[in-house]
């Protein structure tokens, strides 16, 4: 019976930072968390814990009187040392104990998700590397990963740079189709996660495809700033009938990005 009531204890202890750190992970984007391995995940946790613990411990203190010592024993398992007169302590106030682990659950999660949108409302994470979240799906498809390519940006260089809005990221995919090499190119619409975090599906527009094997050769090769886009005219692609194309991501075997802005008359 001790034994189970110091697991449940810490457990109720832990579970504050591992809120905090799963929302602000989390924050207000679709996409799952990815979950590292449990040991990982358990530090991290803790840790975040006791610094949550710290802060609201110390400002209950401030209104009134803790008995830091009966919480020891309690985790410890060491019922047996407690007095009678402690033992009712603990008992009378155990609607305020479980009001305090209510509160820490409340403000671990209001906390993470706050400080996940300080985080990307001043691009912290896109000024500094270390501060960037796990879902680089999201940083590569809204265009913010061109970022990544500065050399020691301000958070002045980023706002500037981000000025210019992306119209549109357009994809270029191959994939396998009757035994052929096909190279898909269209307008991204959505794309999904699924329960683990991974990329799933992409839904496109305005798709085009052409066979891979009719590449052009080296001797027909041109520079980047002379190739025109595929709507403009290539006769290798031909449109693909249909309002959306849905593409499982894990039949995608090379995936190129390209982003699409509009010069301002």
């Amino acid at each position: 019976m001790g034994i189970a009531i110091s697991l449940i204890f810490a457990t109720a202890l832990i579970l504050p930072g591992i809120l905090f750190n799963y929302y602000l992970r989390k924050g207000t984007w679709k996409s799952p968390v990815i979950l590292r391995s449990f040991q990982n995940e358990l530090a991290i946790g803790v840790l975040y814990s006791i610094a949550i613990h710290l802060f609201l411990l110390g400002l209950i203190d401030y209104f009134c009187s803790i008995r830091y010592e009966i919480l020891f024993q309690v985790f410890f398992e060491s019922f047996s040392e407690l007095s009678d007169s402690e033992m009712k302590e603990v008992y009378t106030n155990v609607y305020n104990i479980l009001g305090y682990f209510l509160l820490s659950y409340i403000i671990a999660i209001l906390a993470g998700i706050l400080l996940f949108i300080l985080i990307r409302k001043t691009r912290t994470d896109l000024v500094f590397q270390d501060f960037k979240f796990s879902n680089e799906w999201h940083y590569y498809f809204s265009g913010e990963a061109r970022v990544f390519a500065m050399e020691k940006p301000t958070y002045r260089d980023v706002k500037s740079f981000l000025k210019q809005p992306i119209d549109g990221v357009y994809l270029s995919f191959t994939l396998s189709k009757n035994s052929e090499e096909y190279l898909y190119w269209g307008l991204l619409y959505e794309y999904y996660f699924d329960k683990k975090g991974q990329l799933d599906k992409l839904i496109l527009t305005e798709v085009s495809r052409r066979r891979l094997s009719d590449d052009r050769s080296i001797t027909e090769n041109v520079n980047r700033d002379d190739m025109e886009p595929i709507q403009d005219g290539d006769s290798r692609f031909y449109f693909i009938r249909g309002e959306y194309l849905v593409v499982n991501y894990s039949g995608i075997k090379d995936l190129n990005i390209e982003y699409l802005v509009l010069e301002e008359e």
